[in-house]
């Protein structure tokens, strides 16, 4: 055979080769476009799989740490009522000034700054054992509860005219309740004074 034959047969029998080999350019844009997606898809499967791990051991501590902040306000709160209430008795007179169980509207037990009045810490008394609500509404905590004592120097309370100065409502729970005490001076005569202890308990 002589070359030009056999160069004519190698070039038909080549061709539909080369053309098999060569794919369009549509075809390969469509093929890197699906591999493109395919691999997208599994980028986005292993990252949406990492977040929710993420998250899981996240809500926990987020849970944890609202917990705390949550009880550290409330214990903020509790301490500002008690230390409010603590300086209501201690420095005000109340009101009316001479004020009693059936006229008060502002509950005080001071003569003057840190000097309570042995008569109204005995009608407060009163009033927290007739109407304990009404009582600790006079003093500034309706969602609150609360201890009151007079005690001397030994923790002792008080005993005025037969009574002891101390009002419990119940024993305050180890959480979320906090206590006062603040030195004064109660007046048992024109003449007498005594040191004393008032002390306060607030909570919920």
């Amino acid at each position: 055979m002589s070359n030009k034959h056999l160069t004519k047969s190698m070039k038909s029998k080549s061709f539909p080769a080369m053309a098999l080999e060569a794919a369009p350019p549509k075809m390969q844009s469509l093929s890197r476009r699906r591999e493109f997606r395919g691999l997208l898809s599994g980028d986005f499967v292993v990252g949406l799989v990492v977040f929710v791990v993420v998250l899981s051991f996240l809500l926990p501590l987020a849970d944890d740490l609202w917990r705390q902040t949550s009880t550290v306000s409330e214990e903020r709160h509790l301490q500002g009522q008690a230390l409010s209430v603590s300086d209501l008795l201690l420095r005000s007179p109340g009101y009316p000034s001479d004020w009693n169980e059936t006229t008060v509207q502002s509950i005080g037990l001071a003569n003057e700054e840190h000097v309570l009045n042995s008569t109204k810490v005995l009608r407060f008394l009163n009033v927290l054992n007739a109407d304990y609500y009404t009582a600790k509404s006079r003093l500034g905590l309706p969602s609150a509860h609360v201890n009151f004592s007079v005690t001397d120097k030994t923790g002792a309370p008080l005993v005025l005219e037969g009574n002891l100065t101390q009002y419990t409502r119940s024993e305050p729970p180890t959480s979320n309740a906090f206590s006062v005490k603040r030195l004064a001076l109660v007046q048992l005569n024109a003449t007498h004074r005594q040191l004393v202890n008032l002390n306060v308990v607030v909570w919920k």
